[in-house]
Parts: structure tokens; C-alpha cells; sequence
């Protein structure tokens, strides 16, 4: 059998270590910049409530995830103080951590590339934001417009309020 000093059991550690290090950090760093794309839609700093939304999410996957590798775990055979492991459960760890963590990852990449959200587009961003503070309601530029509507999913004559979003925040 296989035993905890096994290069088949490390190496799916090593890639879950990465993705879990993945995990935590992408998400808090976009996060950051979702209370601005939210701002220009409703035209309200709701930090708070991303804040709530996001622990939540992040508590209720945890949980899930628990849940289903300990499922995986049983169903294969693993025997939790055993030194050595039967074949099936040492492929389910490897499957669980080697493959879920690379698959997971690049579901995670694929969502992100979605999110346009980059130095340059955060600047236009917040600039648009300040002019519609100002009480401007029209683009300051066309290329501009581009970039917010490309953001924030809506059209610019919909921003700073004007959308059931907001309109569903006021109730």
C-alpha cells in the first residue's frame, strides 16, 4: 500500500496547499473593488453588505466541502488513524486534492477572466464615478462609457440609480 511518506500523497497536498492559498487570496483581492462597480450601479457605498455576502459564501462552501470530501473519503474506504491506506482511498485523495484543486482552480481562472477589472478600467471606473457625483448624468467619453457599461453589466443611462437594483435597495 501506499503510506503518508509517499510521493502520491504529497503531491496532491502541495496542489491543494497552492489552491487553497489561491482560494483565499483572489477572492478578498477582487473584493475589494466589487463595493465601486456596485456604487456606480446604485449610486450607494454598500462595503457592509459585500462583506456579509462574501463571508457567508465563503463559510456555506467551506461547509459543503467538509461535507462532500468526508463523503468521498468513506465511500472509498479511508480509515482515519490507519497508517497505511487501501489503493481506493489513497486514488481518492489524490482525485480530491489533486484533481478537484486543479479543476476548482480552473473554474476559478475562467470566472475571473470575466471580470475585466484591471488597473486602467478601475481608474476609468472611479472616474466616472466622481463625475456622476458631480451630478453629471452623461459619459464623460465614449471609451469610457464602454469601460462602465463592460463592468458594471448595464448601459450608461441605467448607472447611478436608475435600475430596479437600486430601486429594489430603497424598499
Amino acid at each position: 500500500g501506499y503510506t503518508a511518506t509517499s510521493a502520491l500523497f504529497w503531491l496532491p497536498v502541495v496542489f491543494a496547499g497552492l489552491g487553497r492559498g489561491a482560494l483565499n487570496y483572489i477572492p478578498w483581492a477582487t473584493y475589494n473593488y466589487m463595493a465601486d462597480v456596485d456604487e456606480i450601479v446604485t449610486g450607494r457605498r454598500r462595503e457592509g453588505a459585500f462583506a456579509g455576502v462574501m463571508t457567508f459564501v465563503r463559510k456555506m462552501s467551506q461547509a459543503l466541502a467538509v461535507i462532500l470530501v468526508g463523503q468521498v473519503m468513506q465511500a472509498s474506504g479511508f480509515v482515519s488513524k490507519a497508517t497505511e491506506q487501501s489503493p481506493q482511498a489513497i486514488y481518492a485523495i489524490v482525485a480530491v486534492l489533486g484533481a478537484g484543486t486543479i479543476a476548482m482552480l480552473i473554474f476559478g481562472v475562467l470566472v475571473s477572466t470575466r471580470f475585466r477589472l484591471t488597473p486602467g478600467t478601475h481608474a476609468i471606473l472611479l472616474e466616472e464615478i466622481e463625475h456622476l457625483r458631480r451630478g453629471e448624468r452623461t459619459p464623460s467619453t465614449p471609451d469610457n462609457a464602454r469601460v462602465v457599461e463592460d463592468l458594471s453589466g448595464w448601459s450608461y443611462d441605467k448607472l447611478w440609480g436608475n435600475n430596479p437594483v437600486a430601486a429594489a435597495g430603497t424598499r
